[in-house]
């Protein structure tokens, strides 16, 4: 038996995937990258796989407080897209957080270990109107 998992992402929240906090050294190395790989997204959500995230098992911790994690692996680059679920629907969930790495960082599996992986059956990516949003 599966589970239906809907994921809405709105234009507004890309400002928010693009957040500019923390601009010390660590920092800006992390949103220059989430800028330069910005427009893998799309990809991500076409390809990526799928994982309940529990934050607990992170290491080192983390402060992301997401349910789902699209994970994928492109030409040298992590790419982490990370859903919070929606209080007011059961199967629908939301961006959080996009945290993209390279060979070049430390430990850049560190958010796809030990998750617990869900095999996706069917993928549709919908594409709505904007003037209907």
């Amino acid at each position: 038996k599966g589970a239906s998992c809907v994921i809405l992402f709105f234009r507004a929240q890309s400002c928010k995937l693009l957040t500019l906090k923390g601009l010390n050294k660590k920092g800006y190395d992390y949103i220059r990258n989430r800028i330069l790989y910005f427009d893998r997204i799309d990809a991500l959500l076409k390809n990526g796989a799928l994982y309940y995230f529990y934050p607990e098992r992170v290491s080192p911790p983390t402060k992301i407080h997401a349910r789902v994690l699209v994970y994928d692996e492109d030409s040298g680059l992590y790419l982490n897209l990370f859903l919070s679920k929606e209080r007011t629907h059961k199967n629908l969930y939301t961006p959080i957080s996009y945290i993209p790495f390279s060979e070049k960082d430390d430990h850049p599996r560190r958010y796809q270990e030990h998750q617990e992986y869900k095999n996706i059956l069917s993928r549709r990516i919908l594409l709505i109107p904007q003037d209907i949003l």
